[in-house]
């Protein structure tokens, strides 16, 4: 759980839900139902949080019947299209190219950039019309010293964000 809780997308997929829930008909749950989620997921017991979370986010993006039975072949597909179609490199299916072979780590990844896909789209600017923008906008709660940021979440959750480093530049020697 350690592991999953150092994770900033975790947090990041939780606030977007609770965010855009009415919006985009998303589920309503707290961060810690989707932290047991993705530690109980597994091969021959998958957790029904995710499985739902997929299926909704595959309904706001693919054009198809999305539903329990079909959900993990259509969000496969919608990689591969990413990658084939808009030339995105990223695709964790590898060669199995099956949902249960997929690492925690890779299905948080996915879960976050649905989320992304998702704001891509182009009814997304109606159904968020008369949604208040301050609502969306999520502030650090302060900096240290050192630069690094703090983010809090859901009044649990403090993240601490390294500041970005500038690549080192060489110094000439004389010639």
């Amino acid at each position: 759980m350690e592991e999953i809780r150092s994770w900033w997308e975790v947090p990041c997929v939780a606030h977007y839900c609770q965010i855009f829930q009415k919006p985009f008909n998303l589920l309503e749950f707290d961060i810690e139902e989707l932290e047991d989620a993705l530690l109980l997921d597994s091969s021959t017991n998958p957790s029904s949080l995710l499985v739902q979370l997929f299926i909704i986010f595959l309904k706001g993006i693919v054009d198809k019947p999305i539903n329990e039975d079909n959900w993990a072949f259509f969000l496969k597909l919608h990689v591969e299209w990413r990658c084939e179609y808009l030339h995105e490199k990223w695709n964790p299916f590898g060669p199995s190219g099956h949902y249960k072979d997929l690492s925690t780590r890779e299905k948080v990844e996915l879960l976050h950039r649905l989320c992304h896909w998702r704001l891509e789209l182009e009814d997304v600017h109606g159904l968020l019309r008369g949604v208040d923008g301050q609502s969306l906008r999520l502030d650090p709660m302060g900096k240290d010293g050192e630069g690094h940021t703090y983010w809090y979440f859901y009044g649990s959750r403090l993240y601490k964000e390294a500041p970005k480093t500038k690549p080192s530049r060489k110094k000439k020697e004389p010639a």
